[in-house]
């Protein structure tokens, strides 16, 4: 009986650090670990987060001058003022996926998928501004320290990152991992002030999900691997409603001439 009680309490232990004391830690830590630290997290992380996405072949990350610099004018819009607290890195993967995703240390991935399916560079600004609204909230920090667990969680505090078999470890339990909705109503609502902000229209932003929608239906992983989303229709009309443009003429994220890059990165 005493050692029934004993086990009962050890598991009873480990259920509560798992479940509530690591994930409430990740939370509070995430603003603690140094800049540093993060930066080497996300430049580890990155390469092998997109081997498991392009199912373990050897990612190719797209880059041609012209491309590359209409990607850079289009970041440049929105990496500014004191929120962005760390570099951005922003890459394309040549992947047929329509996804994107942020990691910790300011590394954002657009898919080529995306690229592919948007009508206008507006829309690809909206899924920009969105994960950058994780990357200044510190989302995939989170995410990154609740699966590296109570010892993981130390040596990223102290700014010692565990190293690559970790990194492929980490990066396998976030694929896994979600995004709280809080978190992803946040991303959003930061991206439809970002595209405000530059006086970007948000509609174009919530055709994307319609035509989304209509092609995939309710599939949870459309704009980024981490998150359970909201239904698409419920943030298209959030997004509409945000629309302070209408149909006042705007200056567009990028000419024309960088769109056509943009969209020719990958050769």
């Amino acid at each position: 009986l005493k050692i029934a009680s004993w086990a009962a309490l050890a598991l009873g232990s480990i259920y509560l650090i798992v479940v509530h004391l690591v994930p409430a830690l990740s939370d509070q830590m995430a603003e603690l670990i140094p800049p540093e630290a993060e930066i080497a997290m996300g430049e580890e992380m990155v390469d092998d987060f997109a081997r498991l996405l392009s199912r373990f072949e050897d990612p190719n990350f797209c880059s041609t001058p012209d491309g590359d610099r209409a990607l850079a004018a289009m970041v440049a819009q929105f990496d500014a003022g004191d929120e962005v607290y760390i570099p951005l890195t922003v890459r394309v993967l040549d992947n047929k996926m329509i996804n994107a995703f942020a990691l910790p240390g300011g590394q954002i991935v657009l898919f080529k998928g995306l690229i592919d399916a948007a009508d206008t560079p507006e829309e690809i600004a909206g899924v920009l501004a969105h994960e950058l609204g994780h990357v200044v909230n510190r989302d995939p920090t989170r995410l990154t320290l609740r699966a590296a667990g109570s010892a993981g969680l130390l040596g990223l505090l102290l700014g010692d990152f565990p190293g690559a078999g970790v990194s492929v470890a980490l990066s396998e339990a976030l694929l896994r991992s979600g995004y709280r909705r809080e978190a992803e109503a946040a991303a959003d609502d930061y991206a439809n002030a970002a595209l405000s902000a530059q006086g970007l229209p948000t509609k174009p932003f919530a055709g994307f999900f319609r035509k989304l929608e209509k092609k995939v239906g309710e599939t949870p992983e459309i704009l980024s691997h981490l998150s359970t989303h909201p239904d698409l229709g419920g943030r298209a009309e959030k997004a509409e409603r945000a629309d302070q443009i209408g149909d006042k003429p705007f200056t567009p994220v990028i000419s024309d001439q960088q769109w056509v890059a943009l969209q020719a990165i990958c050769g």
